[in-house]
């Protein structure tokens, strides 16, 4: 009887401790889900002045839910960047992800509208933001370069 009561805490415990680890998956969960959908709707934004201060990117964000057959939200993105008297104006797809508490866009290149005369090529632009609220994304911008960027809502709010 002893060996089956013991057995019996032992399982008790084991239950316990599993329950433990799936409620810290669940909250990760949620918390991954609820940055999500954070940053879901329109945005604006600008980097600081990149390549010795001769150029500075803009542009527009929109972030949307994933389609049925999608785990990851979708985006899409006109960047600006101005270098000088030069512009490149480009249009990208991109997908949206939430891992531990930063957000990622990772963007593919769809139409280069305008190329500066001067360039060589160019990278998709990628960001990471380690701040997010629901009206400001604080982070870098990944790509041919990197620099710190800001996104907030056209509107304001």
């Amino acid at each position: 009887m002893v060996q089956l009561m013991a057995r019996m805490a032992a399982m008790a415990a084991l239950f316990m401790a599993a329950g433990a680890v799936l409620s810290g998956e669940s909250k990760a969960q949620a918390e991954t889900e609820n940055l999500e959908l954070t940053v879901r709707g329109d945005w604006v934004f600008r980097t600081e002045p990149y390549r010795s201060g001769f150029c500075v990117m803009s542009g527009r964000m929109s972030v949307f839910a994933p389609r049925v057959d999608e785990d990851k939200d979708g985006c899409a993105l006109t960047a600006v960047e101005i270098c000088g008297e030069e512009k490149s104006i480009v249009e990208q797809s991109c997908r949206v992800s939430a891992r531990e508490d930063r957000v990622y866009v990772d963007s593919e290149i769809i139409n280069m509208l305008q190329t500066k005369p001067s360039s060589k090529g160019y990278a998709p632009d990628n960001f990471v933001f380690v701040d997010v609220t629901s009206t400001r994304l604080d982070g870098y911008l990944v790509s041919a370069v990197s620099a710190p960027v800001v996104f907030s809502r056209p509107d304001g709010g």
